[in-house]
């Protein structure tokens, strides 16, 4: 599975493989196996894996300045009306 903690990602991130678009496939092949009858599962393969080391940096320096809420509503923003894909971890 792709790993967002990889030292080696470059700062831009890369592109995802196509074994790993594969197995991201067979990932949510398998949970959409696992559905109620009529309901669905909306998801898109990701084309990028993000080096995610740097954001995740100063957000906890912007919560510990008790401003965390404001930095992270100004940085999720731009990604959740530009419809990316974010990751959970």
């Amino acid at each position: 599975m792709v790993g967002v903690e990889d030292p080696q990602l470059p700062v831009s991130g890369r592109a995802v493989t196509d074994e790993e678009q594969r197995d991201v496939t067979e990932r949510f092949s398998q949970l959409n196996d696992e559905l109620v009858a009529g309901e669905t599962l909306p998801w898109v393969a990701p084309t990028l894996v993000a080096k995610t080391e740097a954001a995740v940096s100063a957000y906890a320096e912007a919560y510990g300045a008790g401003v965390g809420e404001d930095v992270r509503e100004q940085c999720l923003k731009p990604v959740v009306e530009a419809g990316w894909d974010v990751p959970s971890r």
